[in-house]
């Protein structure tokens, strides 16, 4: 195949993938890279449009090798390690111990270091042995630093496998890797057995602060819930504080006044809106943004000190969900309200960062575009908007949540075979690592929230779901003494939006 051959089946593969057509794309890119096995293009754009996890490792893996410095690549393949979606590799199945047989193979080199300290650390989180006194800080600190760690850590690695059953596998930095190979189309899905769902768990001790959030008995079965104040004082005693109003995606700097998406029946339309709970008043905040195009915004979220609100709401004759973001320290009216974003994607789940120069959000491309479901970060700085995960379709990304220190982001991560999330964490550092603080397979973590002084992550999930009938209840996770608790544990749903002193 000559090189200007080889360039006019990159192109219509290029062009394939545009118009959605991602199967005869990858068929396009196989009989390239056949041909031409050092085309490290075509192997990245063979990842990029394949749906088969074992595939896209391939594919990366050779753009590595061949190119050692992208930097997309080696992302790309720290994302799958760190989601769980790399695929096994035949060659070497043999040469595994029987820990080691379900853990995959291929992470990249340049990722070895921070694997191994993020290992410690789940490690830690499941050691009963574990420091209880330990601070946050030290594990923010811990993870920043993972790649100073020496060679010598790795001795400790398939210990903390068996221990901990985190699907990572390292490769051995002592002879190069051999160039992988496709392998051949499979023939049947792997079974996958769920871990049993948890009994119910113990009250939290007595925390600061309350729990704001929004659920309840869901008696019309449309989705929308009293917003609630559950207290964390052991009682986890429940308060209404919507009164007849529903809704969802509660939200709040302080305990004077939430944000919520209030759902109206009678019109079908959602409008964020604020509770005075000194007053008990409601407001619209439409009337406020002095503008009635915001009908059906939602996914409000504050900065600490309660001065930057960002939320999405629907625009333009698309109705697609762009992003936003309200000053609450200028003048009321639509002169407060920014809008940041201008295009043909939906936003949502905005986080903006405790000092308000950076959100986090969830960008989703719509049909013809390729699949993508990705969290992005806009710099308010320089008005820049940067993927932070991006792979694509691999993984499906949602509610990011900023810890109030800056240090630690959480948001849920689930895969095209269970969309059920996970909960990751990822510092905010130079060098960003990340680890999973769940991994229960078929079941649904979603919702985190960190506590005012970082230490804790509540989370709904529906773990204690029944056939025919589903659960979310609101568990807290002690990140510094590894225990959960759980702080509601009823028949309907609940779901955490903020935790407030």
């Amino acid at each position: 195949m000559s090189n200007t051959s080889i360039e006019s089946r990159i192109q219509q593969a290029i062009a394939a993938a545009k118009q959605g057509k991602r199967d005869e794309a990858r068929q396009i890119l196989l009989a390239v890279v056949r041909e031409d096995e050092d085309n490290a293009r075509a192997w990245m754009l063979l990842a990029r449009v394949t749906s088969d996890p074992l595939e896209k490792r391939t594919a990366l893996m050779n753009v590595t090798q061949l190119d050692p410095n992208n930097q997309q690549a080696n992302q790309m393949l720290a994302q799958m390690a760190i989601s769980g979606t790399l695929g096994s590799d035949p060659k070497r199945e043999a040469a595994q111990t029987t820990s080691f047989r379900n853990l995959v193979i291929g992470v990249v080199a340049v990722m070895l270091l921070a694997i191994v300290g993020l290992i410690a650390l789940i490690a830690f989180r499941n050691s009963e042995q574990s420091a209880a006194n330990a601070t946050l800080t030290q594990l923010a600190s811990n993870l920043t630093q993972v790649a100073a760690l020496q060679t010598e850590a790795f001795a400790g690695t398939q210990a903390a496998l068996d221990a901990t059953g985190t699907a990572f596998a390292l490769l051995p930095t002592a002879t190069p890797t051999p160039r992988p190979t496709l392998p051949p189309e499979p023939t049947a899905s792997p079974t996958i057995t769920p871990i049993p769902s948890p009994t119910s768990l113990p009250l939290p001790p007595s925390l600061p602060g309350v729990m704001i959030g929004w659920g309840g008995s869901n008696a019309l079965n449309d989705g929308y819930f009293p917003v609630v104040q559950i207290a964390l004082d052991g009682s986890a005693s429940i308060t209404e504080l919507s009164g007849t109003n529903r809704g969802e995606l509660a939200t709040a700097a302080n305990r004077a006044q939430i944000f919520y998406t209030r759902y109206f029946r009678d019109t079908f339309d959602r409008y964020l809106t604020s509770i005075d709970l000194t007053t008990g008043l409601q407001e619209n905040l439409a009337i406020r943004f002095g503008s009635n195009t915001f009908a059906r915004a939602t996914s409000a979220n504050l900065t600490p000190d309660g001065r930057y609100l960002v939320f999405v709401a629907e625009t333009g004759a698309l109705q697609n969900q762009q992003l936003y973001l309200y000053d609450f320290s200028l003048p009321a009216g639509a002169a407060a309200v920014r809008r940041l974003t201008n295009d043909e994607f939906d936003y949502n789940f905005p986080a903006i960062s405790p000092d308000g120069t950076k959100i986090l959000v969830v960008r989703r491309a719509r049909a013809p575009q390729p699949a993508e479901t990705d969290i992005y970060l806009f710099d308010l700085s320089v008005n820049q908007l940067l993927p932070w995960t991006g792979d694509a379709d691999a993984t499906i990304e949602s509610h990011p949540r900023w810890s109030p220190d800056g240090k630690l982001v959480a948001y849920v991560a689930g895969t095209q075979a269970d969309p059920k999330g996970d909960i990751f964490l990822r510092t905010t550092g130079d060098q960003p690592s990340a680890f999973n603080v769940t991994r229960t397979e078929g079941t649904d973590e979603i919702f985190p929230v960190f506590s005012p002084d970082s230490r804790y992550l509540a989370y709904a999930s529906d773990a204690q779901s029944e056939p025919g009938r589903t659960r979310y209840n609101i568990f807290i996770y002690d990140l510094v003494g590894g225990q959960t608790f759980q702080l509601t544990n009823d028949d309907e749903r609940y779901y955490p939006g903020a935790w407030v002193e």
